[in-house]
């Protein structure tokens, strides 16, 4: 089966056509995964029924499309990865979080007893530092 170079240059122009109306999207995990799907079930339809010079130069432009969206989905599939891992780091940043509000109330308790420890303990201390200082005047006035 031959084809002629306009036919096969106007399949891959209809082809490019379509890809340059959808460049600038990205599609999800599952579109990629259907559009790779859509076109290996076109390559095996025209592979089993195609006849003719123009079902030729389809399964040609088919087979290109496949590969494209092969090698297009690998990417998807690469950038998808990279965002469960990402998901799953910040998923964990959240629970150490999470952890650590629970357990502020707690700190907070202790500092608290520990301030009123240091308190109770400072006024023991100034306690003593002025029964010292009032026996210290009682001994000068005494002298």
């Amino acid at each position: 089966m031959e084809i002629t170079v306009e036919q096969y240059q106007s399949l891959v122009a209809e082809e490019a056509a379509a890809a340059s109306a959808s460049r600038n999207y990205s599609p999800t995990f599952k579109e990629s995964s259907e559009a790779l799907r859509l076109a290996q079930e076109r390559v095996k339809q025209l592979e089993e029924h195609g006849e003719g010079e123009g079902d030729y130069a389809a399964l040609l432009v088919a087979r290109e499309t496949a590969e494209r969206s092969r090698f297009a989905h690998r990417g998807v599939q690469r950038r998808h990865e990279e965002l469960r891992q990402a998901h799953r780091t910040a998923q964990q940043a959240l629970q150490e979080a999470e952890r650590e509000v629970k357990a502020l109330p707690g700190y907070l308790e202790t500092a608290k007893k520990k301030h009123i420890q240091a308190a109770v303990a400072l006024s023991a201390r100034e306690d003593e530092l002025n029964s010292i200082q009032r026996k210290v005047a009682s001994a000068q006035a005494f002298f």
